[in-house]
Parts: structure tokens; sequence; C-alpha cells
């Protein structure tokens, strides 16, 4: 259903965020998309409305990196029902760009996904998490608005180790765009 620009800055966010995976479901019927994994945030300025939905944690896992580029955020215009995909992987070689394949996590990566979210309370964080898999361990890159830590986990018994970076950071909204709260 298309809408007002006027019609949905009435809209209180949930509503809005329900119109934007309505969106994503019917321009993206393959993609399983479960709004507790991402993270998600509604703009306004006096042209459009965009819902961002981030994951919270983006697993990257060794097997799949030479595979290509995958997508993992979305960014939803819920005035046009355009939507933009934010891509990540392990490679520099951007010869995969045409590659349009959402990450969909085996079981195997969902169990490992889940391992390190409770096991580093995860889940609960404000801001991204992107586990990168390694040959022997996992690296665990922690990013908010204010902060980016990055942290190497043993493969094998989920210990954490060595604390490889740590700054702050600032993140804002995008250029002439306010939060709907």
């Amino acid at each position: 259903m298309k809408y007002t620009l006027e019609e949905l800055k009435s809209k209180p966010k949930q509503e809005l965020i329900d119109i934007s995976l309505d969106i994503l479901q019917e321009k993206q019927p393959l993609l399983i998309i479960n709004p507790e994994d991402f993270e998600i945030v509604v703009f306004a300025n006096n042209q459009d409305i965009i819902a961002e939905w981030k994951r919270k944690i983006t697993y990257v896992p060794m097997k799949d990196r030479i595979k290509g580029i995958y997508q993992y955020d979305l960014s939803v215009s819920i005035l046009t029902n355009d939507i933009s995909k934010t891509f990540f992987s392990g490679l520099t070689d951007r010869n995969h760009l045409d590659q349009d394949s959402a990450f969909i996590p085996s079981e195997e990566d969902t169990k490992i996904i889940e391992i390190v979210e409770n096991e580093y309370n995860l889940k609960d964080k404000k801001g991204q998490v992107y586990v990168v898999e390694r040959e022997n361990e996992y690296n665990i890159i922690y990013i908010d608005e204010f902060f980016r830590s990055d942290q190497i986990i043993e493969k094998k018994t989920y210990k954490k180790g060595l604390i490889t970076h740590k700054e702050k950071m600032i993140y804002g909204k995008p250029n002439g765009f306010t939060e709907i709260d």
C-alpha cells in the first residue's frame, strides 16, 4: 500500500517498522527476516522515511568468504518502497559485486552465532557485532556509536583471547534526517 509522506509521519515507529517489513517480504520473498536479529532505526526528513535494518550480529563464516559478497543489512524507503542493501565480505576482490544473495546461516553457522552471543551476552548490546571466522579463531568486532573493540576468541574452546583494537568512534544519522522514536 502506498502512503503519502504526511500519512507516514503521523504513524508510530512500530507501525513504520511493520510497513517496512511488509515491503521487504513482498520484494524479497525468499529472504527470511526475524526482526529480533536486527537493530531497526527509522529516520525521516522532508522527502522520505527510511527504516534501517542492521543485523545485531553479522557472522562471516570462513568457508563462505570465497564465494563473494553477501547482503546483510537493509535500508527501506517506506515512501517509495525501494530497498538498498549493505554488503559485507572478508574479500577485497570486488568482482563479485553483481552477486545479490542474502547471507542465510546454515544450521552450523546458527549454532556458532548462538554460542558466541550467549557466551558474550552480545544480543543485549546496542550496536553491531561482527563475528569473522578464521582458521583457529573468531574475530569479534563490536561497534556502537561511541566505541569499537576487536577481540579474538579461540575456536575450539570459545575462550576470550587478545583484545586487538579499541578506539572511540562517533557515528550519526544520515545527513538531513532525524530519528523517529
